[in-house]
């Protein structure tokens, strides 16, 4: 008869979740912060697929890792959290957002209306080359 036997994990991601045993790794801010910041590097380092990989890696050392590697990923979610914050505040501020989208808008007519009129005064170029030729 085979008989196994059965180690016991020490890792962060095997411990128990126990309402008895408190185990918090990283805040949501920082977890978060991580995944953007993971993401960010990622994507502009290998494409998205790699941003979606690194973002998801990020976060879990974040939420799960003692050591360095964890403490860098929750020091750099932090940060990001931090920026984060900061960013809505200048929009709420400023409202960066809507002026943004008014210039847009303004921009995008003023090109329609120079498209429309060099349209227009090629159609009255060929209309007199058609004259003349007739």
């Amino acid at each position: 008869m085979l008989t196994t036997r059965t180690q016991v994990r020490n890792d962060p991601e095997f411990r128990s979740t126990d309402a008895s045993e408190e185990y918090e790794l990283g805040s949501k801010g920082e977890v978060n912060g991580a995944a953007v910041a993971g993401g960010i590097a990622g994507m502009l380092l290998a494409g998205p697929v790699f941003g979606a990989v690194a973002a998801a890696g990020a976060a879990y050392m974040a939420a799960s890792k003692e050591g360095d590697a964890g403490d860098w990923a929750r020091k750099s979610g932090s940060a990001m959290n931090d920026l984060g914050k900061s960013l809505v505040k200048v929009e709420k501020e400023n409202k960066l957002l809507d002026k943004t989208s008014r210039s847009l808008v303004h921009g995008a007519k003023w090109v329609e209306k120079k498209l429309s009129s060099n349209k227009s005064q090629a159609d009255a170029k060929r209309e007199t080359e058609a004259n003349l030729i007739a």
